[in-house]
């Protein structure tokens, strides 16, 4: 138990930092980071037109200040803008710009192709008991 646990836990970091690492590389051109994209992406695949700071913070599951700092470093690059409106004036939203929507496009087809490498790994039952296996190991370790 001990051997597999010194095994298992170095492995799944060293998927994720292969995975974080090819992203990056694939998003360079782009500008931005794994991080940032994800919220493009997450804007640009979603319904509504905008989701506010705290939908953004529990999807990610990262706090206030660090999504905080995602969004200022999108907003600089005009890839995203934030604003509020009624009822509630203190709830910041935030939806993707122009610019912002173009890139979410390329954006997506270059995490596609990083899907398409998992499928060619994988296949659909694989990744359906990975997926079910990962998500029962994070809500044991919550």
């Amino acid at each position: 138990m001990e051997e597999q646990l010194n095994k298992l836990i170095p492995l799944i970091k060293m998927n994720i930092g292969k995975l974080e690492k090819d992203m990056n590389h694939e998003l360079t051109p782009y500008g931005i980071t794994f991080s940032q994209s994800r919220v493009i992406i997450l804007l640009y695949d979603s319904a509504c037109e905008s989701l506010s700071m705290k939908e953004l913070e529990k999807t990610f599951q990262v706090t206030q200040q660090t999504m905080l700092g995602i969004v200022k470093r999108l907003e600089k690059k005009n890839l995203v803008e934030s604003f509020s409106y009624a009822p509630d004036l203190r709830v910041k939203h935030i939806r993707l710009t122009d610019s912002g929507l173009a890139l979410g496009e390329k954006v997506y087809e270059s995490v596609r192709e990083t899907q398409m490498k998992i499928d060619h790994a994988l296949t659909q039952q694989e990744q359906e008991v990975l997926a079910s296996l990962l998500r029962k190991l994070y809500v044991s370790i919550a």
